[in-house]
């Protein structure tokens, strides 16, 4: 540096640096009109069609110069700060999903990616119009005035923001590009900002530039015969373009295509440089830095209109149309559900399904395979739902959510003989006035209920029962179906039957006052241990019961049916939730469905209605005959398709009304907390008598976490303060290990394993279950 200011010293002249001062100011005769994402990049093939379609029309249209801004900038932070405390109430569960969103969208890794379109102020009407027929939103930003202040090096541009350095593209990789090619030039986790500007240009002036190009490219390859391959590629593709436009089959325009990357540091300046250059490379292209001419490289991507540079080439429409600005969508509506972060660009994904103006109904459907995550994803749901005021009812066929809902304050109902819980027909329906409007439905809920537990019932019967409801409504004031029954002739086939069912274990759930909370905030139905008998009559019960509620539009409530396919089979909720997927919308309801074979569900009329219902869907990981029928189904792409069948637990796509994007589920910290107590509640460790007794003649052994089975346990991890193993029970350990194997793998062990296995027999029933 010294010998460069020694060489500067011309006699009385000195070299001196520049300090900051502004360098430039203008920009307030635009246009500027910030656009909100597109999914192009995970849109369906019609949909990438349509839009590129659009796309073309809209420069076509161009008659001044069109500038168009894609700026990347990345979240401050590395990671997310120390979680709030649990939430006391519906309204703090809401301020923590929140508050996890916004931590969401500061992480580094999280890119936030806007769009904007800078043209003059008497063509932006016409560029309002193109973007409408796109169906991409946007909103007019007015245009001040912009003041650059800093100082310019010969390498880099020191600004109010930081360090930035511009390059411009000096090669296109090759000469069929694909749509998006341009965002290969932007690596994650860096500020840069891309823009390109084109210029209109007029046809006849293009042939002429291409016919005096073409004569000088034929006389060098005569001259070089034939050596340059560069220029035996050039020839044909100048031919095919000057006939396009001859033809006006395209249109010229002069484009420039500049990137900047900014950083607070010199260091990080130099790093992220390195990371555009090997990301220039991965693409096929060239850039070059605009050396001693930062400040201009600088404005040319500032949403001003300027390109001082003018490093312009000739492109076709067909070529400038894949510089299409938009890749993948983004999806966080004020007020949605928190459901995760967007894979693509690492921001929070929030959805309202409640929003009818966005979408068409609230209902809501997930697949995957056993392992997707697709329990993870419907609690967490439930609970962002139940933040926003919603109500949820669970029906759960596997009673995986019962201790989640009593977590959260809410009813765990178990369906099941001996259970205590009770469903009575005849309330179902509550009302102040039980005048005809009220008892015609109710009786004919009675009705329906003994002819599917009698196996279906003819005229006589039905008006036999009917009258035997309104007498027990006119002599008791909470009657149950026992009162029914009594009323019913001896000798009817209706009574024998009832008989039983008024009775007994039947009798405390079918003929017994509904001792059910349903009006809790979360209500969970456990239906495993359900008899087949009482599959039918439950499920009317519920249904009646459920749609009742829904039907009073006092709240906003989600129905959540977990393994839908399996309840599929019963034909009264198969009706149930056909009716419901078509109807609950106009009652302010959600329906939300899960299945893990959704081809047997779109291979009937009422399962397909059911499963492409829904405005919203989750997919998750596919088997490869389960993925091709839903992209049949949903017309997924190829690469969609592929996804599914390589998606990872917690990956699902989403399909959200138009947008489509791929997701990474990440529930908020309290939530994570409840269902990992959810789930440690449900399945209890086994207990094992002996080594219960062991540990209490030796205080030296250490106490085992309540979370682990100490069926995982091997003799070598039972040790003493000593360091040495504990041989005393390492017999005992193997044998408990040898008898619980067969019972995780659904076997039940033989009457000698089971005596060798005594430890056991206090905590295993004779089923196998524990």
């Amino acid at each position: 540096m010294g010998t460069v200011k020694r060489a500067l010293a011309i006699g009385p002249l000195r070299a001196q640096r520049k300090p900051p001062s502004r360098l430039w100011t203008g920009g307030e005769n635009v246009a500027v009109v910030t656009t909100e994402a597109l999914g192009f990049t995970d849109g369906s093939e019609p949909d990438r069609t349509r839009w590129l379609h659009a796309f073309r029309r809209l420069l076509d249209g161009l008659d001044s110069q069109l500038e168009v801004v894609i700026e990347v900038d990345p979240g401050p932070n590395e990671m997310i700060e120390t979680a709030p405390l649990h939430p006391r109430d519906f309204d703090e569960m809401r301020g923590n999903d929140l508050w996890f969103a916004d931590q969401l969208a500061e992480l580094r890794s999280a890119c936030r990616r806007t769009v904007t379109f800078v043209i003059a102020r008497e063509h932006s009407a016409r560029l309002e119009a193109a973007l409408r027929e796109i169906g991409v939103g946007f909103h007019l930003r007015p245009a001040g005035t912009s003041t650059v202040y800093g100082r310019q090096h010969a390498s880099l541009l020191l600004h109010s923001t930081g360090f930035s350095r511009t390059w411009y593209v000096e090669r296109l990789p090759g000469l069929e590009l694909d749509p998006g090619w341009l965002f290969g030039l932007l690596p994650p986790g860096l500020r840069v900002t891309l823009s390109w500007h084109a210029t209109p240009l007029p046809s006849a002036w293009v042939v002429g530039y291409l016919q005096r190009q073409l004569v000088s490219m034929r006389a060098s390859r005569l001259q070089n015969e034939g050596s340059d391959p560069a220029l035996a590629a050039a020839v044909p593709a100048a031919e095919g373009l000057q006939r396009k436009l001859a033809t006006s089959q395209e249109k010229a325009f002069h484009v420039s295509i500049y990137l900047t990357v900014s950083a607070p540091t010199m260091q990080q300046l130099e790093l992220g440089a390195t990371r555009i250059d090997t990301a220039s490379r991965a693409a096929l292209s060239r850039l070059e830095p605009c050396t001693f001419r930062m400040l201009d490289g600088y404005l040319a991507t500032l949403p001003v209109g300027v390109d001082r540079l003018r490093r312009k080439r000739v492109l076709d429409t067909s070529a400038l149309a894949t510089m299409l600005p938009w890749s993948h969508a983004e999806l966080r509506q004020i007020g949605g559900l928190t459901v995760g972060t967007n894979r693509a660009t690492g921001c929070p994904v929030t959805f309202d399904p409640f929003d009818h103006t966005r979408y068409a109904n609230a209902n809501i459907a997930v697949f995957g395979h056993s392992g997707a995550g697709k329990t993870y994803l419907l609690s967490a749901l439930a609970m962002a739902a139940l933040g926003c005021g919603v109500q949820v009812f669970l029906i759960d066929p596997e009673h995986e959510y019962g201790r989640l809902a009593t977590l959260l304050g809410g009813v765990d109902v178990q369906l099941a003989l001996g259970s205590g819980h009770a469903l009575n027909v005849l309330d179902l329906r509550p009302s102040d006035h039980h005048d005809e409007a009220w008892l015609g439905p109710a009786a004919a809920d009675a009705v329906d209920l003994c002819s599917i537990i009698c196996g279906g019932l003819d005229e006589p019967e039905r008006a036999l029962i009917e009258a035997a409801v309104r007498s027990a409504y006119r002599d008791r004031i909470q009657p149950v179906l026992r009162d029914v029954a009594e009323r019913l002739p001896s000798s009817s086939r209706a009574a024998v039957i009832l008989g039983r069912w008024v009775q007994g274990s039947l009798g405390q759930m079918f003929s017994s006052p509904t001792n059910i909370d349903l009006e809790a905030p979360i209500v969970a139905f456990g239906m495993r241990e359900l008899r087949d008998e009482m599959v039918a009559p439950v499920h009317f019960l519920l249904a009646e019961a459920l749609w009742t509620r829904i039907k009073r539009k006092e709240r906003r409530r989600m129905l959540v049916v977990d393994e839908l396919g399996l309840l599929f089979e019963d034909p009264t909720i198969r009706r149930f939730v056909v009716s419901l997927a078509r109807r609950i919308r106009k009652y302010q309801g959600s329906l939300m469905f899960a299945t893990q074979n959704p081809g047997d569900l779109l291979s009937s009329e009422s399962g397909s209605v059911v499963a492409t219902n829904p405005a919203i869907a989750f997919f998750g990981a596919q088997r490869p005959g389960e993925a091709a029928k839903l992209q049949r189904t949903f017309h997924l792409s190829q690469r969609q398709r592929s996804f599914l069948e390589s998606a990872r637990r917690g990956e699902f796509l989403l399909s959200a009304g138009p947008d489509r994007l791929s997701i990474e589920v990440k529930a908020p910290p309290w939530q994570e907390d409840v269902i990992r107590r959810a789930r440690g509640a449900a399945r209890p460790p086994p207990r094992n008598g002996r080594l219960t007794s062991a540990r209490a003649a030796s205080p030296s052994l250490p106490h085992l976490s309540s979370r682990r089975s100490p069926v995982g346990a091997s003799a070598r991890s039972i040790r003493s303060p000593f360091g040495c193993s504990n041989l005393a029970l390492r017999s005992a350990v193997d044998r408990q290990h040898a008898f619980a194997q067969p019972v995780r793998d659904g076997v039940l062990p033989t009457h000698e394993a089971r005596r060798a296995g005594q430890p056991f027999r206090s905590g295993l029933r004779e089923d196998g279950g524990r």
